[in-house]
């Protein structure tokens, strides 16, 4: 039997800018569509040209998102941290994601 995943505490959000200037019963109704996941140093969220299935809130953690040329280099792209929203290309009607993103440090 599959272990089902947490869900998010609205108390661990309450104070992320996203969050701020909302009522705490649509923050529950928001994370109730979500799940908590643990990501280790060093995991992928996602990889550039991956599918786009899902966007991500940063609980705790820090990551960078880097993205690979046509000739091969691989260029960093930005850093996020705890509060931040990330990989939102389902979001904003992309099919795949444009970059990878990697944990730097433990995340959840």
């Amino acid at each position: 039997m599959q272990k089902k995943a947490p869900k998010i505490d609205p108390s661990l959000v309450a104070d992320f800018p996203l969050f701020l200037d909302m009522e705490k019963e649509a923050i529950a109704d928001i994370l109730e569509k979500g799940t908590a996941k643990h990501y280790k140093k060093g995991d992928h969220f996602f990889d550039q040209f991956e599918p786009a299935t899902h966007f991500f809130l940063m609980l705790d953690g820090y990551l960078e998102v880097s993205k690979t040329t046509e000739d091969g280099s691989q260029v960093i792209m930005r850093h996020f941290g705890v509060g931040e929203i990330f990989g939102v290309a389902p979001a904003i009607a992309q099919k795949h994601y444009p970059a990878t993103s990697r944990a730097l440090v433990d995340c959840v």
